[in-house]
């Protein structure tokens, strides 16, 4: 089975999981077959797309890839579901189907989260937002960096800290 997952797909599938994506690449193909064995269900294939995340410096678009070329999960009925005190490594590979149908969406859902990074940066020098003015650094130089006498509250707080530990010492 092969599908092209769109932007409504892939924007749905992270929805739930709380991802927002940024436009405006958002494309993945997924090509997959299943093989049953006995009551289980073998579900081999890849999974290949990009798509957009917010940056986490800027706020501007993230290019996130996922390269997924050995996807290999077993899907076991209810009734079968190991029950172990320790988990394999296999046992991370397991999934639970109703005995009709086979539900590639949770499975989809975790290798897309897993390859969006902690923090998503558009390019690896990007510079962020003035946090006074709120320019982007990264299209044009902000002239009242470092100058503002504006704290933000933590900075203020750090610097009632710093004060304070000046004062016992």
């Amino acid at each position: 089975m092969s599908r092209q997952l769109g932007d409504t797909d892939l924007r749905s599938l992270l929805a739930h999981a709380g991802v927002d994506l940024a436009p405006p690449l958002i494309e993945a193909s997924l090509d997959v077959a299943a093989t049953r064995i006995g009551t289980a269900v073998l579900v081999q294939g890849s999974l290949k797309g990009r798509f957009n995340v917010v940056c986490s410096r800027c706020l501007g678009p993230a290019l996130v890839k996922v390269e997924e070329p050995d996807l290999q999960v077993t899907f076991l009925p209810p009734n079968e579901e190991k029950v172990q005190e320790e988990l394999s490594a296999d046992d991370l590979n397991t999934y639970v189907h109703d005995g009709e149908v086979i539900d590639l969406e949770s499975l989809l859902r975790e290798v897309l989260i897993l390859a969006i990074p902690l923090a998503p940066l558009c390019q690896p020098d990007c510079k962020g937002i003035c946090t006074s003015c709120g320019i982007d650094l990264n299209r044009e130089a902000c002239t009242c960096r470092g100058q503002s006498t504006n704290m933000t509250p933590w900075a203020a707080a750090l610097s009632q800290l710093k004060e304070q530990g000046k004062k016992t010492t």
